[in-house]
């Protein structure tokens, strides 16, 4: 018995009421007491999930008014109370309660009523050590992953093709109709012209005039009434029902007049007239529906009676009931240009496509890796696992204890993760020719400040002698001074050493203040104590610890047949990378190798390119390519030759000389000699004319000149004539090679270090989003692949189609949410599979390492992904890959284009399409984990009993 109090007014007791094996529901007994004088309000019992009302007064005026509740679960019945109680006529409100009042725990769980089901079949018989198992409680389904069995395309017949195709005889259209004139248009490809053509069709305009039907009561008779005859043939259960349905519904006497019907002129002329109604709607897709669907069953018992009353009897064949079905199902090939000579029951010799039209002159090619094809015919199989129960397993440790021992086990685990950030910026200014900044210590920061000042060095007697032998003598010394930039001897000595500090300083808080450093660290600790107390214990113990190990049960389940697409993707993480680059600031695009910006060899390295390598490789150390360099050389008066050094690594190109003359000389004639050129002066003017071509001298060239005016025995000088020789130097092969050399060694260091700083990042994405949730990584590759997989096939569309330059917006734009409607109606998304390409032909493109994180989808080439559709919307989608358009009718009323016939056939083929989930077969597996259990009993586990 349990009491609540409310308010030291009202006293509710409750208790418990066991369970009858008449009614196997729990309930409680109350009962409503006022406080007091114990005045008994009320009792009695509530049952199950019940509300009861309570209305109550006492002749003093004393009332309570609401009601009561029980609230039943699986593990527990709720007694609640919502009631009103208090004294009649008082001045003050009434009191009120609302709450929870009482909760009793159920001992076992309540059963819920539920229909019988079929006893489960015994378990197996398991040993000693597994009889303590903690058995399952637990039931999980969830799909482990779907897979294909691919089957090999059925072969076809052209019996088979004839039972289930209808072709338009093209070798026996008019001149005029509508299909002879779209067959110029479409080896023109003029998909405009095409539309105007079967436009002007459907306005009866200029030749077409009197072609449309418009409705079906503008058929002629009986094709008119043919729609209501495939109603009744697809209601024929037999096929020898075929003749008498169409005698009476005909109201003709005898067969002789349904095949007279079949073989007039007359009536072909009408059917060609049907087809040509047919074409003008194809091209003008979702136009009068209702229509174009009367004109296919027109088609459709056409064909059954020709192929009755005029085929089958000329080729020996018997209708079968089977061949009935069929043709009422049979689907009309749209046609091409046939070949010359070919007929209308070989559509596969078509030259071109009239059917589907031809794209728009501003139609998308898209160059990409990524392609479609339909793959093949398959049976679509889900693998389903179910977590049946844990069980124990082998044995992880076992503590002894001895007779009066007392044992104390700690099991400390310690993580500790340090994360340190360090930001510096030093930025020096020296007035010297040397500037090295590398602390800021006082003492270095001033001799740093006083080298701002004037270096003077001063040599005594220093001479210098080389060999032979090839030595150098250095005989001498120097003193070194060093003097303010300004000596004034006004300036004071206090006023020069504040400005020395003032300036150390400076450098010093700057230094300080562009230096920043963050560090975090975190510790967590985990310890468990046990103690185990057997000091009057009589006997030794023994405590077992198992692992525990997960019971699951994988079952393959078959859900039919599929029609299959596979699907090519090139990089299929790449909108991914782009989404987390976009929101979230991660970059986790592979970098780009040398190999990938034309770099193989250092050879590849140039001037031109060099700019563009340092923004691609974020190149530090800075290295702009050698330029030519020009140097000058001057012969005063009296200089007759001199040698002229080419730098290292440079080579002569060309030379400009310029002669000029001192004043009052006469004559200003003279004759040199530049590295193998000879040139002349006459008169101040050059010849050969500048600038001369040296021959790309290295390491000197030698410049003469000799003058015309000197007396005999005299030594060969010029007198007045100065001569300034400018020479451009190339730069020379080897050290462009060297340049060359060097940048591609740092391309290549910057690349490694790029390559494991992404390494570093693509690791903690993906181990964190591994941590997280493995399903979380699933649904991020299954959603960017089905992204992928959706923006390629709504790209057909704007490469089968195109866009009108006459329409704006385009009319995809428009249409885009119908088509991705479309798309996600007629695939079986959710039974895609796909794998991963982890071996790409490009080695450089090999992921650095293989785990079972996002790694292998980010770092992934390509995917290849297979697509089931939906057994309703086969031939729909056939129609779309090739035509880019949706077709709006139901199956059998979707045609196919000619290219596609023979993957049409081999749907044919399926008799059943069924979408039955149905196990094939299951088995068993025993999964592992890093949890322990404490065994009851302190026997060993004994295996012997397993064979």
């Amino acid at each position: 018995m349990t009491d609540f109090i409310v308010n030291k007014a009202i006293k509710i007791s409750s208790e418990f009421s066991k369970r009858t094996p008449e009614k196997n529901i729990p309930g409680i007994n109350y009962s409503i007491i006022r406080i007091g004088d114990n005045y008994a309000l009320t009792s009695g019992s509530l049952t199950g999930t019940t509300i009861s009302d309570v209305s109550e007064s006492t002749p003093d005026g004393f009332f309570i008014k609401g009601g009561l509740s029980t609230q039943l679960n699986d593990y527990e019945i709720v007694l609640r109370g919502d009631f009103d109680y208090g004294q009649n006529n008082a001045p003050t409100p009434a009191n009120r309660f609302e709450g929870t009042i009482a909760i009793y725990q159920l001992t076992a769980p309540y059963p819920k009523p539920v229909p019988p089901s079929p006893p489960e079949p015994p378990l197996p018989p398991v040993s000693e050590s597994n009889a303590d198992s903690f058995t399952g409680n637990l039931s999980i389904d969830a799909p482990l992953f779907p897979y294909i069995y691919v089957k090999p395309w059925p072969a076809e017949t052209m019996l088979s093709n004839s039972q289930h195709f209808i072709s338009y005889p093209a070798e026996k259209a008019g001149t005029f109709s509508l299909y002879c004139l779209l067959v110029p248009q479409a080896q023109l490809a003029n998909r405009k012209e095409m539309e105007n053509l079967a436009i002007r069709f459907l306005q009866n305009e200029d030749s077409f005039a009197g072609q449309y039907f418009y409705n079906l009561q503008q058929v002629p008779a009986p094709f008119n009434t043919f729609p209501d005859v495939y109603n009744l043939l697809r209601e024929a259960s037999r096929v020898d029902e075929l003749e008498n349905s169409l005698l009476n519904f005909f109201k003709y006497d005898d067969y002789d007049t349904l095949t007279s019907l079949c073989h007039s002129p007359v009536n072909a002329a009408i059917i060609d007239q049907v087809w040509q109604n047919y074409f003008a709607l194809t091209i003008a897709n979702g136009y009068n529906e209702t229509f174009f669907i009367a004109l296919n069953k027109i088609l459709l018992v056409w064909n059954i009676m020709q192929q009755f009353y005029v085929e089958l009897p000329e080729q020996g064949l018997t209708f079968t009931t089977e061949w009935l079905h069929k043709l009422l199902k049979a689907t009309i090939v749209l046609p091409g240009i046939p070949a010359k000579g070919a007929k209308a029951t070989h559509p596969e010799v078509f030259t071109m496509p009239v059917f589907p039209l031809p794209p728009y002159t501003g139609s998308v090619r898209v160059d990409t890796k990524s392609w479609l094809v339909p793959y093949a015919i398959g049976q679509l199989k889900v693998a389903k696992y179910r977590l049946l129960r844990y069980q124990q397993g082998e044995v992880a440790q076992i503590q002894n204890i001895l007779k009066g021992e007392q044992k104390k086990i700690v099991s400390r685990s310690l993580t500790n993760t340090r994360e340190q950030t360090t930001l510096q910026d030093n930025n020096s200014t020296d007035s010297g020719n040397e500037s090295k900044e590398t602390t800021g210590e006082l003492c270095i920061e001033a001799q740093k400040t006083v080298a701002a000042l004037t270096k003077t060095v001063a040599y005594n007697n220093l001479s210098t002698s080389y060999g032979p032998p090839t030595q150098g003598i250095l005989n001498g010394s120097y003193t070194k001074t060093i003097t303010h930039a300004d000596p004034s001897s006004s300036e004071d000595t206090n006023t020069f050493t504040s400005l020395v500090l003032n300036k150390t300083l400076n450098r010093i808080n700057e230094a300080v203040l562009k230096s920043r450093s963050f560090s975090k660290y975190s510790e967590r600790e985990e310890t468990t104590s046990s103690i185990f107390n057997n000091t009057t214990g009589t006997e030794n113990l023994r405590c077992i610890y198992r692992w525990v190990n997960k019971v699951y049960r994988i079952g393959v389940h078959n859900y039919g047949y599929r029609f299959l697409l596979e699907l090519q993707l090139d990089s299929p993480a790449s909108g991914f990378i782009a989404s987390q680059q976009a929101l979230n600031n991660i970059n986790l695009a592979k970098p780009l190798s040398p190999a990938d910006n034309q770099i193989n060899c250092f050879d590849n390295v140039s001037a031109q390119n060099y700019a563009k390598l340092v923004n691609s490789f974020h190149l530090t150390k800075l290295l702009p390519p050698p330029e030519p360099v020009v140097i000058s050389v001057t012969l005063v008066p009296g200089e007759s030759e001199k040698s002229i050094i080419i730098p290292a690594g440079y080579a002569a190109g060309t030379a400009i000389i310029t002669a000029q003359s001192a004043a009052g000389v006469t004559s200003t004639n003279a004759t040199g000699i530049i590295s193998s050129t000879a040139f002349t002066i006459t008169n101040g003017s050059i010849a050969p004319v500048n600038p001369i071509t040296l021959n790309n001298e290295t390491g000197q060239v030698q410049l003469v000149i000799i003058g015309d005016n000197l007396p005999d025995g005299q030594t060969a000088q010029t007198k007045g004539i100065i001569l300034n020789v400018v020479i451009t130097c190339t730069v020379a092969d080897t050290k462009m090679n060297e340049w060359k050399m060097t940048v591609f060694n740092e391309i290549n260091q910057a690349y490694e270090k790029m390559m494991d700083r992404y390494d570093h990042d693509i690791t903690s994405f993906a181990s964190r989003h591994q941590q997280t949730n493995q399903l979380q990584i699933t649904s991020i590759e299954r959603t960017s692949i089905y992204k992928n997989c959706l923006d390629m096939m709504l790209n057909i569309y704007a490469q089968k189609v195109g866009h009108d330059d006459q329409l704006s917006p385009p009319s995809f734009s428009v249409n885009r949410q119908q088509y991705t409607q479309f798309l996600q109606k007629a695939i079986e998304w959710d039974e895609m599979t796909y794998r991963f390409d982890d071996y790409p032909d490009n080695p450089d493109q090999m992921p650095r390492c293989s785990d079972s994180s996002l790694r292998p989808f980010l770092q992934a080439s390509s995917a290849t992904v297979f697509l089931p559709v939906k057994p309703e919307c086969n031939f729909h989608l056939l129609y779309y890959l090739s035509a880019g358009a949706i077709w709006g009718a139901e199956y059998p009323f979707v045609p196919i284009n000619d290219v596609d016939l023979k993957i049409a056939a081999h749907l044919k083929q399926i008799k059943s399409w069924d979408k039955t989930d149905r196990e094939e077969k299951h088995l068993d597996i025993i999964v592992p984990t890093d949890m322990q259990v404490v065994q009851e009993g302190n026997q060993l586990p004994d295996y012997s009993l397993f064979k």
